[in-house]
């Protein structure tokens, strides 16, 4: 996990599990985090995330298209989370569902490799436009967690891989994740 301070913000690019965990107990002692964001969090993935939110009183507000998510994997805390059906390529969807919360957690994304060879426009269109949506939407709020992938690394040369390993893309939905990690910087600062 690597934390950029910019201009009083935190931009976390969480390339394992346990990133946002560590960011939310940080910041649990010493910030006040109270309204959070997460984009994609009807998936497999965002949805951990937004129960680990709800269970520690942060009010979570879900930004999901459901089009690979589910509201079957939000049930437990479906009564407390604000859900929003929305795609993140849609700059309206994104900015409405930004205004007033404190945190933005992005993990909207596509993610099979098979699927980013056979229609990499989309995969392009999602990963990247959706990202930018997101970032441009997020200028005014005190944390972005960006999720990336251990993917972009590619084979490992060493273990354990760390973020100063070599990036070595095989798929175009990894070279869609690295497209992003530079926007992030001038976006937000």
């Amino acid at each position: 996990m690597r934390l950029n301070l910019l201009k009083s913000r935190w931009v976390v690019d969480a390339v394992d599990s346990t990133a946002l965990s560590r960011v939310v107990v940080s910041c649990s002692t010493g910030c006040v985090f109270l309204r959070v964001l997460v984009t994609g969090g009807a998936g497999f993935i965002g949805s951990h995330p937004v129960r680990a939110l709800v269970s520690r009183g942060f009010r979570v507000r879900v930004l999901d298209d459901l089009s690979r998510g589910s509201l079957n994997s939000l049930k437990p805390v479906l009564d407390v989370v604000e859900f929003v059906r929305g795609d993140v390529r849609d700059s309206f969807a994104v900015s409405s569902s930004v205004r007033g919360v404190d945190v933005v957690v992005h993990l909207a994304a596509l993610t099979d490799a098979f699927e980013s060879i056979v229609d990499p426009l989309l995969y392009e269109s999602v990963n990247v436009r959706g990202t930018v949506n997101v970032c441009a939407a997020s200028k005014n709020v005190s944390v972005l967690v960006f999720a990336s992938s251990a993917a972009v690394y590619g084979e490992p040369e060493r273990l354990p891989v760390g973020e100063d390993h070599p990036l070595n893309p095989v798929n175009p939905m990894v070279l869609v994740r690295l497209q992003v990690r530079p926007m992030l910087k001038p976006t937000l600062g």
